[in-house]
């Protein structure tokens, strides 16, 4: 059953909340501020209305959620401070002597009542409602751009994560109650080897000793570790690397420099309300998101003539949509191309200056062809081959028993003549001196808030994460 709470409990000491948190406290201003009753809106489709015991508030626990994203703690640590920070209790709905729930309701509650809902476009469209009733919604113009998050595990190479696993199963059976010498027998001729091939044999080997043992694959702990050693082997079947978040990727942010796992990309006013925010995987190029971007921010009611990018957002693409849309686009063009080749997966990664292929791996090198005769320039990437090799997509991209994988785009001069006269104009320099304020807001997002790794596994888990951030920045 889902109750509303609707005021503070009733108490002789709520008082001290009028003596000791003053009006321009953070979270007195927050809690005076918005209205949290959406909520039950939202939420009322997942509690059963007739049957089962009254459940915690859903606000509440809600604002449990802020709380850990406002001040940077662990579910623990939030419900640890709640007992005693009178500041917490009161933005709560707490009285002073009430106690606290239990850390494991927010695991719950994240799981069971968030998933499977569009809670980012959710709560960025109530902030942007309070920030348009409020008068604070500043200009028609908003600033495109996308900020990485780490995953919260790292990337191993496959032959790496795969030696790990046969180590903890290798010490796990030394372990067990039998003979050393037959113990020695199962282990003797079980080498990891120096290549992923040798490897793999080894552990493969060892799985099948261990199951046809009756003695070793009845000890519960020996048959967990030969089951994380056969997943293991599973998940590196078609790829050369391994992480326990299965949905993270690479992407790459800057020249020579990577990381693995997730990518934020927002609209942004002039001064700092975010209006739209996708959440995608690492690998993802930024221009491709400039219409969803754009009419996300339409539909939570900001009126867009303006739009600021980098050069990642100058493809033609999104000319062509800026253009049909009497929207002005501020976005230096690329001098190589354009952004994205048709439908061919391959994206130009503007922070490496190379292109990138479907599965996520970088060009190692680029070579510019002159035009010849009636043939336009071209720019011809190159990719390793051992690693097309054992791509899980290598199929209709690399030819089996090709010696080189490579990828040509065709550099058409005057494909932009209209955005080039644009970006010499006073308007273009005036309004792209706007776009460096939406780095200070992702600093905001990761040096306040902790964005800057992820806090859980999966793509879902990271869109919640991402919401729940935002609608704080954005209040806050």
């Amino acid at each position: 059953m889902l109750p509303r709470q609707t005021s503070l409990s009733f108490s002789v000491y709520s008082d001290l909340y009028d003596k000791l948190i003053p009006r321009d406290n953070k979270l007195h201003q927050l809690n005076d501020l918005v209205n949290f009753t959406f909520v039950y809106d939202e939420l009322s489709s997942r509690y059963c209305q007739t049957n089962g015991r009254v459940a915690i508030d859903p606000v509440r626990v809600f604002k449990y959620l802020l709380l850990k994203v406002i001040f940077d703690l662990s579910d623990v640590d939030v419900v640890d401070r709640s007992r005693y920070d009178l500041s917490f209790k009161y933005f709560l709905g707490l009285a002073p002597e009430d106690d606290v729930l239990d850390a494991s309701t927010l695991t719950r509650f994240r799981r069971q009542r968030l998933k499977d809902m569009n809670l980012l476009d959710l709560l960025v469209s109530k902030t942007v409602s309070l920030a348009r009733s409020s008068g604070v919604l500043e200009g028609k113009a908003i600033i495109l751009d996308a900020t990485h998050t780490l995953s919260r595990y790292n990337l191993y190479s496959a032959r790496v994560a795969l030696q790990g696993r046969l180590r903890h199963l290798q010490s796990t059976i030394r372990q067990a109650p039998l003979p050393a010498g037959e113990i020695n027998d199962i282990l003797s001729t079980v080498s990891p080897g120096e290549t992923l091939e040798q490897t793999r044999a080894a552990c493969t080997s060892l799985v099948q000793r261990v199951r046809s043992h009756g003695g070793l694959s009845s000890l519960p702990l020996v048959n967990e570790r030969v089951n994380l050693l056969e997943e293991t082997l599973e998940d590196v079947k078609d790829s050369v690397s391994f992480s326990v978040d299965k949905e993270a990727r690479v992407g790459h942010k800057a020249v020579n420099k990577s990381f693995f796992g997730y990518k934020t990309h927002v609209a942004m006013t002039s001064n700092g309300i975010i209006t739209a925010a996708l959440v995608t995987t690492g690998e993802k190029a930024d221009g491709q998101y400039l219409e969803p971007l754009v009419e996300r921010s339409v539909e939570n009611g900001m009126e867009v003539d303006t739009v600021i990018g980098d050069m990642a957002y100058s493809g033609r693409d999104n000319i062509m949509y800026a253009t049909g849309h009497d929207v002005q686009l501020v976005s230096r063009l690329n001098p190589v191309l354009d952004g994205v080749r048709g439908e061919t997966g391959f994206v130009y990664n503007k922070d490496e200056a190379m292109m990138v292929c479907p599965a996520g791996h970088l060009a190692y090198k680029e070579r510019y062809l002159k035009p010849e005769g009636n043939k336009n320039a071209r720019r011809v990437y190159f990719f390793d081959v051992k690693r097309c090799k054992e791509s899980p997509l290598r199929e209709g991209c690399y030819k089996e028993g090709a010696r080189k994988k490579t990828f040509s785009v065709m550099i058409k001069s005057d494909e932009h003549v209209e955005q080039r006269k644009f970006q010499e104009t006073g308007v273009f320099r005036a309004n792209a001196r706007l776009r460096p304020r939406v780095e200070a807001k992702f600093a905001q997002l990761k040096n306040v808030f902790g964005y800057d790794r992820a806090v859980s596994c999966g793509l879902d888990c990271m869109s919640m994460q991402g919401a729940i951030t935002i609608f704080a920045a954005n209040m806050l």
